[in-house]
């Protein structure tokens, strides 16, 4: 608590929760409005951390963060639409250089988005950053879809989560042959209907959807398992050529969209479309060297086993996935991943597999243990072990490991972009991975330790604002490459 007569001073814990709390409607912690006050907020800090606020000074917070805003006494001409503070937030000089609002957070994403977007990345880690950028700016889901070439039917969908391939021939069912009293939607994703939704560049689905949209059979059997409740769509066409469509969508417990969301996917979607552009006519499926290749550990290890005669005789979840993903990656046909047609997806892994390991100089396949890189044209990487073995009654089988990551390169630039960082920050983060103390580190670039402090103190405010400049050195080793 403060001293007598001022506000209390939030702690830096209750603050890194209320950022996450407020972006879900109030409802989902009982109480009976839509939308976050300072009265909502003062009761909801006394009830749950038992910090007595007054409901103006929560106006304010709401107001700082960007949740709400406190209306001035009067405006200017030089003021209108803008918001105001006529008082400042008594918070301490740690925590207000820490607390950003929502309109510099999409600034300063709207900067990272530009160096991004003129990486030259290939398609897959282009769109793993943009996901990771965007979400800076407008919080959504956790599965994340982006459609590239959108068409009668979308030639690929490039995903953050392969097991969303499975979801494809649902969606095809639904949104692209069932009519719009199904899908709930006013639009198909079919030749007409597309044709006229790349006009708008962005919209929420309030402009799509039917008033029984939540009723629909479209609704409760693809996109609420998914947590999808309400979207805001960006399309993205250059010279009356589409590029691509992405749907951000959020779920039943987050805030609806405002309209500074809006105005960030409407500035970025030019950006974007450029990136795509360049992106797609990117071949890159060039060899890779084990020392490239960097895992991700949140899909897990695949696994696929072949008989004899070069057969799929067993395929678990993951790899399944991760095959269906390439397959729709690379435009053929999304009902791949559906269960009824399992032996295509079959057929398609054991020519992959065939292809992958085949020895140029031998024309025995997969006769001995060995390791592959798979580099897809749009960037994704796969690294596959090959393992022979034999069953109980002597019969061969060769089991496959296959395990999702990215180029060292490709991570190394798009974390460059994604977080905004300078060549004197990416100096500071490779001094600090091969473990220099500070002074090293200061006598290496230059500076005196003194200006070494500062770097670092801006650094970590680039990484994490909640964080220490000692929070910089456990990201170098634990994040940087």
């Amino acid at each position: 608590m403060g001293r007598a007569g001022r506000p209390p001073i939030l702690s830096a814990h209750i603050l890194e929760a209320l950022r996450h709390e407020l972006m879900v409607s109030p409802v989902a912690f009982g109480y009976g409005v839509g939308s976050w006050s300072g009265r909502i907020l003062s009761l909801h800090l006394r009830r749950r951390y038992g910090t007595a606020i007054s409901p103006r000074h929560c106006r304010r917070i709401l107001a700082k963060l960007g949740v709400g805003y406190r209306k001035p006494a009067c405006a200017s001409q030089h003021s209108q639409g803008r918001p105001t503070f006529t008082q400042k937030v008594n918070f301490t000089p740690a925590l207000r250089r820490m607390f950003v609002s929502d309109l510099e957070q999409k600034r300063r994403a709207l900067r990272n988005l530009r160096r991004l977007c003129n990486s030259g990345l290939p398609l897959t880690p282009l769109i793993s950053g943009i996901f990771d950028v965007v979400q800076q700016a407008v919080p959504n889901c956790d599965n994340k879809v982006f459609l590239v070439g959108s068409g009668a039917s979308p030639s690929r969908y490039l995903m953050n989560n392969p097991e969303l391939a499975r979801w494809t021939p649902v969606h095809k069912h639904y949104y692209i042959e069932a009519p719009s009293s199904v899908s709930g939607l006013r639009i198909r994703f079919v030749e007409p209907d597309l044709s006229s939704l790349f006009y708008h560049v962005a919209g929420t689905s309030e402009d799509l959807a039917l008033p029984h949209f939540r009723r629909s059979e479209g609704y409760n059997e693809f996109l609420r398992p998914l947590g999808f409740d309400h979207m805001l769509w960006v399309t993205f066409a250059d010279d009356a050529e589409r590029l691509g469509l992405y749907p951000i969508w959020r779920s039943a417990q987050m805030r609806s969209f405002s309209r500074d969301d809006l105005k960030f996917v409407r500035l970025a979607a030019p950006h974007i479309a450029q990136a795509l552009k360049v992106a797609s006519l990117i071949e890159d499926g060039k060899p890779a060297t084990l020392d490239q290749f960097l895992g991700n550990p949140k899909p897990g290890l695949g696994t696929v086993v072949l008989d004899e005669r070069r057969r799929v005789v067993g395929v678990d979840k993951q790899a399944e996935a991760m095959f269906a993903e390439m397959a729709i990656a690379e435009g053929l046909r999304p009902e791949l991943a559906a269960p009824d047609r399992a032996h295509e997806l079959f057929s398609y892994i054991a020519q992959a597999l065939e292809s992958i390991f085949q020895d140029p100089t031998d024309n025995s396949v997969l006769d001995v243990p060995v390791i592959r890189l798979y580099c897809h044209r749009t960037g994704a990487l796969f690294k596959m072990r090959g393992v022979s073995t034999r069953s109980v009654e002597g019969k061969p089988y060769f089991i496959v490991l296959l395990e999702r990551g990215e180029l060292r390169a490709h991570r190394r630039t798009r974390l460059a972009a994604t977080l905004g960082l300078s060549a004197t920050d990416i100096a500071l983060l490779d001094g600090l991975r091969n473990g220099l103390s500070g002074a090293q580190l200061a006598l290496n670039m230059g500076i005196t330790i003194d200006t070494l402090r500062v770097y670092l103190r801006r650094l970590s405010a680039k990484l994490d604002p909640e964080q220490r400049a000692a929070h910089v050195r456990q990201f170098a080793r634990t994040t940087w490459v």
